[in-house]
């Protein structure tokens, strides 16, 4: 009679491999579901890829981490997914802000090409004021004609939690990769701009050298009052691309503030003492300042409002005669005063303050003779106006906005890139002040890093010497599909990585997701490397290019 052991092995098979495996996907599971980067198990390390913690990154050479993977092409969504496809505009494009919240604010737009351009006379801009245009470009980008977030910033308080909620504390946040930079240490956060630019920029390089392009919450300040007779201040100008005070790893770059009004007194006033018109508003993260108010004989005018909202009211203590005291530019423009009973006309022509606009372009790009990028503040026009009488204090104009430019390949310009305050005006007496230029930083970039890479491990003691190895992988063909064994080839160690076993043999044992595989090597024979307990794996990815990108989300590596 055979015994019971013989019956179950004969008819009863019970497979151990798939066992194991499945073990192993559950503990990655297990790992995600806790936010778990690595943790030990019995004669077994897990390492989930959603930080480097298990990863010996000075020995791992090209290994770049984003979007819970290591991969050894480094842009992933760093020049977005190209959804939005090919464009060469036949036409002024006008994109929709989403989630307005009110005439003067709303999300991010962010809009994904693969190549764009934009014909001379065509203009691209947003439908309204809102917390910037983000466009990505995955290869070459020509502007004959306009790209624009002039007059386009937002009406929002960077710390409120209003509309898309408030910015980090240190302001916006954008990582990439540049020659000569210095070591990241942190990624990207565009907390306050909407879903959209958030979630645009999680794949943006969280390691390896370069920077991160930082925009403050307050930007530069407003124009100082203006007293007497005389034309407003210039409103204080936005870093342009310095390097901050908080870490070498950020490089500012900030908005203008608002010019101050002009100012006039002639001596005679109802309200005594000297004229002195309104201050300029301070800029945000998301917004050029606003202008001041104008302000006509004694007392102060009126401040144009901080974080993009509306230009300053004009003031007029005049007591003879009949003038006028202009508003600031703003969102919308201040009001306007007529005569010393100071009853106000709402300007109903242009408002505006400088906007936001992050440009990436992965290839090359050319700005032609009539091509224009701009974030310009807007000029308080006199187009539209009725100043009877003469006006006397004309308000001041609003600050440029944040204006970067990244590009991979070659960078030409015979055009005009600019972020300029707009230009001070004068309606009368007491010219506007000129708003402060915002910060302008163009820059080349690494567009990406199309290298094999080396992924090692951190050491995990065995409790004894070990004579076998397994190893399970999560990878993902993130472009193209890569031929195990040959595109991605695995290694272990028992003398932590100072020798390694020949190539392991990898076996295709099925999905976990679309284009994501599962990748087992079992019972890999490891008795005669040298060492002993100080266990290592190594991750080896050849031939990537634009077109093979293959990305490894967790690695589990047991020994027995």
């Amino acid at each position: 009679m055979a015994e019971l052991k013989d019956v179950r092995n004969d008819y009863y098979p019970v497979d151990t491999a798939t066992l194991e495996t499945n073990v192993a996907l559950l503990a990655f599971k297990v790992a995600t579901g806790d936010s778990l980067s690595t943790f030990q198990m019995v004669d077994q390390v897990i390492d989930d890829f959603v930080d480097p913690t298990g990863v010996d990154t000075g020995t791992s050479t090209n290994a770049n981490i984003g979007g819970g993977y290591y991969s050894g092409v480094a842009e992933g969504g760093y020049f977005g997914s190209g959804s939005d496809g090919d464009l060469t505009t036949s036409g002024n494009v006008t994109h929709t802000v989403q989630n307005k919240y009110g005439s003067y604010d709303g999300d991010m737009v962010v809009k994904n090409y693969n190549n764009l351009t934009i014909s001379a006379g065509h203009t691209m801009t947003v439908d309204q004021p809102c917390r910037g245009m983000l466009i990505y470009v995955d290869g070459d980008c020509t502007i004959d004609g306009t790209l624009s977030m002039l007059g386009k910033g937002a009406n929002a308080t960077p710390s409120a939690s209003g509309g898309a909620g408030a910015s980090h504390a240190d302001g916006l946040m954008i990582s990439y990769k540049k020659v000569g930079g210095v070591a990241l240490t942190s990624g990207s956060d565009l907390s306050g701009c909407g879903p959209a630019a958030i979630a645009a920029v999680a794949n943006h390089p969280t390691s390896g050298n370069g920077y991160v392009l930082q925009i403050p919450r307050v930007g530069g300040n407003g124009g100082a009052t203006r007293s007497s007779n005389g034309g407003g201040n210039v409103g204080n100008v936005g870093d342009a691309g310095l390097n901050g005070t908080i870490s070498t790893i950020y490089k500012q770059l900030s908005f203008g503030g608002g010019g101050s009004g002009g100012a006039y007194w002639d001596g005679n006033s109802c309200g005594g003492g000297d004229a002195v018109s309104g201050r300029g508003g301070h800029s945000t993260c998301w917004s050029g300042g606003t202008g001041g108010g104008g302000k006509m004989s004694g007392s102060t005018a009126y401040a144009g409002d901080d974080y993009g909202g509306q230009g300053g009211q004009g003031h007029n203590n005049h007591c003879g005669g009949s003038h006028s005291a202009s508003g600031g530019m703003g969102n919308p423009c201040g009001l306007d005063v007529y005569t010393n009973s100071n009853s106000t006309t709402q300007y109903t022509g242009v408002s505006g303050t400088g906007g936001l606009l992050i440009l990436m372009v992965r290839g090359n790009l050319t700005v032609g003779a009539s091509g224009i990028i701009t974030t310009e503040g807007v000029a308080n026009s006199n187009s539209g106006r009725s100043l009877p009488g003469g006006c006397y204090g004309s308000g001041g104009s609003s600050g440029g906005g944040a204006l970067a430019v990244l590009h991979g390949g070659t960078y030409s310009d015979s055009g005009s890139v600019t972020s300029a305050g707009g230009v001070g005006v004068n309606h009368g007496t007491g010219t506007g002040g000129t708003g402060g230029a915002g910060g302008k930083l163009i820059e080349q970039v690494i567009a990406s890093i199309e290298g094999d890479m080396s992924l090692v491990s951190n050491t995990s003691t065995a409790e004894a010497t070990p004579t076998v190895g397994d190893i399970v992988m999560l990878m993902e063909d993130g472009v193209g599909t890569a031929t195990i064994n040959t595109d991605i080839i695995a290694y272990i160690s028992r003398d932590a990585g100072t020798n390694w076993s020949s190539a392991v043999t990898l076996v295709d044992e099925g999905n976990w997701g679309t284009n994501k595989r599962i990748l087992v090597a079992r019972n890999v024979d490891i008795s005669s490397l040298a060492g002993t307990t100080s266990m290592r794996y190594k991750i080896d990815t050849a031939n990537q290019s634009t077109t093979l990108d293959t990305r490894v989300h967790a690695v589990s590596l047991a020994w027995k």
